[in-house]
C-alpha cells in the first residue's frame, strides 16, 4: 500500500490501509446508491492526502450487501478519470 500510486477495489474495511498510502495516491472503490452520500473512508483519505474517488453504481434492492454487477463500459471511464488526474 506505501508504494502505490494508484489503488482500486470495492469499499470494504481494507480500504484502512488508507492509514499506510503514500501522500498524492489515488484511489477508485465503488459502493451503491443504497449507501446515499455516505462517502465511507473520505475523511481518511483526506488527512492522509489520498485522492480517493468513488463510482456510485445504481443499486437493485434495497438490501446492503446484495450481488452486484458494475457497468463495464462506466467503470472504464472511471479508470481512466483517475488515470489522467
Amino acid at each position: 500500500m506505501n508504494n502505490a500510486d494508484y489503488i482500486i477495489g470495492p469499499s470494504g474495511a481494507a480500504w484502512t490501509n488508507i492509514l499506510f498510502a503514500k501522500p498524492n495516491a489515488k484511489g477508485l472503490t465503488w459502493l451503491s446508491t443504497v449507501w446515499g452520500d455516505f462517502s465511507i473512508y473520505s475523511t481518511m483519505a483526506k488527512h492522509m492526502k489520498f485522492d480517493l474517488f468513488f463510482y456510485i453504481y445504481p443499486q437493485v434492492s434495497e438490501d446492503f450487501h446484495e450481488d452486484y454487477r458494475l457497468n463495464p463500459e462506466i467503470f472504464s471511464e472511471q479508470i481512466q478519470k483517475l488515470l489522467a488526474l
